[in-house]
């Protein structure tokens, strides 16, 4: 049986310091005759052992879109409820070795497994060197401000509206797939028409507001203003696109939060803000 380069994580977000864990993984596969593959979770460990709301960085098809870009051949998913109770050997003996025949085995500094979280990086290292194989526990990296990269933190941002910042985070854009529903109108009947896309639920919603964005429509990214409401909607105003897109799935993503939610005295005052928002927008025309 070909053995695997393993790279433990949940990967959240797939930040800069996981993909340092992954490139870890991929390179000593590619130098050893070994398939990498990342082992992930099907739901946020903390969410399900203290009853938290998900409040993802990115979907689960999106974490794996992302593990796959940074090599991994194969994305292996635990149910997190089939391993919360088992024993920490019986995690690395069952799970890791025999069930994906790891050859090698890279995690962070804080990895936690097994019942109670009883295993940890230095007893993942031990247990698995008694099986002849190889465990690098990478360091905790830090960002350019000094605070370890965190999927907990780029939570936190978002919830600020700091998209810009989490981005650079990540390494990519806040953002998701959504099918295109109804609203109200009132944009269109003004000359603004939007896409009307719901924020998933298992994401982290941004702080309400308006973003200068991007949006994905029929394979071509479009400029935009993304206004996000307190009901988790998402309502772009894609600059040089026109037609109608109800029912059909497009990508949103997002670049700097421009503004707060205010009200305005009249629809013209409105129209002349949208208009000042599109213009920051076109700032950031690819």
């Amino acid at each position: 049986m070909e053995k695997t380069a393993l790279a433990l994580g949940f990967f959240d977000g797939v930040h800069r310091a996981h993909r340092m864990l992954l490139e870890t993984a991929r390179a000593y596969g590619e130098a050893h005759g070994m398939t990498p593959a990342a082992v992930t979770f099907d739901r946020r460990p903390a969410a399900v052992l203290r009853g938290e709301p998900e409040n993802l960085v990115m979907t689960y098809a999106d974490r794996v879109r992302a593990l796959t870009d940074c090599g991994m051949a194969r994305v292996e998913t635990l149910t997190f409820s089939y391993v919360r109770d088992m024993p920490w050997e019986e995690f690395v003996d069952r799970v890791l070795i025999e069930k994906y025949h790891a050859g090698f085995v890279a995690a962070g500094f804080d990895f936690r497994f097994g019942r109670c979280a009883e295993g940890n990086a230095e007893k993942l290292q031990t247990r698995l060197v008694e099986h002849g194989v190889l465990c690098e526990i990478l360091a905790r990296m830090n960002g350019t401000d000094g605070t370890a990269y965190s999927s907990r933190e780029i939570r936190a941002m978002l919830t600020r509206g700091e998209v810009s910042r989490a981005a650079a985070e990540m390494g990519r854009a806040y953002g998701y797939d959504g099918v295109v529903v109804h609203g109200k109108g009132l944009g269109r009947r003004f000359g603004f028409p939007t896409m009307n896309v719901p924020i998933p639920e298992e994401l982290v919603r941004p702080a309400t507001g308006v973003y200068v964005s991007r949006v994905r429509v029929r394979g071509v990214w479009y400029a935009a203003v993304t206004n996000v409401n307190a009901a988790g909607l998402s309502e772009s105003c894609a600059m040089d696109f026109t037609g109608d897109v109800y029912g059909e799935r497009v990508r949103v993503e997002y670049r700097e939060r421009l503004r707060g939610m205010r009200k305005f005295e009249s629809w013209e005052a409105l129209a002349e803000q949208i208009e000042r928002d599109k213009e920051a927008a076109r700032m950031y025309r690819e």
